[in-house]
């Protein structure tokens, strides 16, 4: 049952959600449609919450990418109310004289890095939460999210508090999907391109709110839940209500593919590949890494890699794998990883001139196609897959007309996506 206003009569229905744009703000209104006469209701006036929304923004980062924090820094200090930098202990004095001097906004903040990205985020939330107290301002805090590598358009920056203003408190939306323009860097050009990602950078803190990883990890040698690299935010108490923002409002993902293929090796090393699966080929390589005297947590073995010369069971694992392509996820990293050793750090040491070249991934079975077409069906358009669009993909995926990959960019290039991205304004 939800209360409405009509002119100036209240009024009291069983209501469904109607997401709409607001013509002025390009951002939503919120209506219900009537269950029993099907007549649209506007909320009038928008609810809003009884204190003003502060705003932190964070980072985590170290030394090498200083430069790119820095950018970051100066492009959203003018707008936020607060900037927490967690930082591994690497950034010289000098820098962070300069940053407490020229920025005083900023927050550092020291954590050693122990290879586990949600717990390096949580350290920042915790910290942007106890800023917040103390000025009073928790109960209305906005979280602004991103990594050196990304820098927000400066509109975006300018209406984050009106957007939050426009959230009810997180009680018509707690969070904001914004798009990504990836800046692809080579050595003679740049390419920026709009991509269909949208990531979830700006929400509304939650006591309970905190990064967890996906997949799985070991401790003392068994497996439990929690990876230590790719993270999702827990829900607040009553769930995620998310907003895509319009496209106006976007942030700019710079990247060298050489940076790419380091984040792969990163990743792999970290936690066995794709989503912290702890694959066979990741044991593998741990095992055969350790009586060989190499580093096991990966600054150290980061630093091995580039000096070059690494153990030689270690680049017979890398040439044994540079082409699987069984696992999209997983395979890509142990491709990547190949390429930034002995393509970019030392292609002096690819004695045997190997090049990284997919095999034919295999197609599956039938069963197995209906499964990752529902699947991915539900992850995209937030449906079941029907029965004609089930047997057309399967038909395509089988006859090699397009990759199980190539899905998803399909359907999130669809009318229907595109409807569904305006369509979660409001759930």
């Amino acid at each position: 049952m939800v209360e409405m206003v009509e002119s100036d009569r209240k009024v009291t229905l069983e209501a469904k959600h109607i997401p709409a744009n607001c013509p002025d703000c390009e951002l939503l209104y919120i209506a219900y449609r009537c269950g029993k006469d099907g007549a649209v209701y506007r909320v009038a006036p928008m609810i809003r919450s009884d204190e003003p929304p502060f705003v932190i923004a964070y980072q985590c980062t170290y030394e090498e990418r200083f430069e790119q924090t820095l950018e970051g820094i100066k492009r959203m200090h003018p707008y936020v109310d607060a900037i927490v930098i967690v930082h591994d202990g690497s950034l010289s004095t000098e820098h962070m004289d300069f940053l407490a001097n020229d920025y005083p906004k900023v927050h550092l903040f020291y954590k050693p890095w122990v290879d586990d990205f949600p717990n390096y985020r949580n350290e920042a939330l915790k910290r942007a939460a106890e800023i917040a107290k103390e000025k009073n301002a928790l109960a209305n805090l906005w979280v602004l999210v991103s990594d050196p590598d990304e820098v927000f358009c400066e509109e975006f920056l300018k209406d984050t508090h009106s957007i939050a203003e426009r959230s009810g408190g997180g009680t018509i939306f707690n969070m904001c999907k914004i798009n990504s323009r990836d800046k692809w860097i080579y050595p003679d050009h740049v390419e920026e391109i709009q991509s269909t990602f949208y990531k979830d950078l700006f929400f509304k803190y939650e006591k309970v709110v905190r990064y967890v990883g996906v997949g799985k990890r070991l401790v003392d040698g068994k497996e439990v839940l929690g990876g230590m690299v790719h993270e999702t935010l827990s829900p607040p108490i009553m769930g995620w209500k998310p907003i895509f923002l319009p496209e106006k409002y976007f942030y700019t993902h710079s990247k060298t593919h050489q940076e790419i293929t380091e984040r792969a090796a990163r990743n792999f090393w970290i936690n066995g590949g794709g989503n912290n699966e702890l694959t066979d080929d990741w044991k593998e390589l741990r095992k055969i890494a350790k009586p060989a005297g190499f580093p096991e947590d990966w600054t150290h073995a980061r630093e091995a890699f580039r000096r070059g010369n690494v153990p030689q069971v270690i680049k017979d694992w890398l040439v044994r794998h540079r082409s699987d392509n069984d696992r999209p996820n997983v395979d890509v990293e142990m491709r990547d990883f190949f390429t930034w050793y002995f393509v970019y750090l030392h292609p002096e040491e690819n004695t045997g001139n190997w090049k990284s070249e997919p095999k034919e991934p295999p197609r599956g079975t039938v069963g197995e196609l209906e499964r990752y077409i529902r699947q991915t069906y539900r992850e995209i358009l937030g449906r079941d897959a029907d029965d004609s669009g089930l047997s057309n993909y399967v038909s395509l995926i089988s006859n090699g007309v397009i990759t199980r990959e190539q899905l998803k960019e399909v359907l999130m290039n669809s009318d229907e996506y595109g409807a569904r991205k305006k369509g979660e304004a409001i759930r």
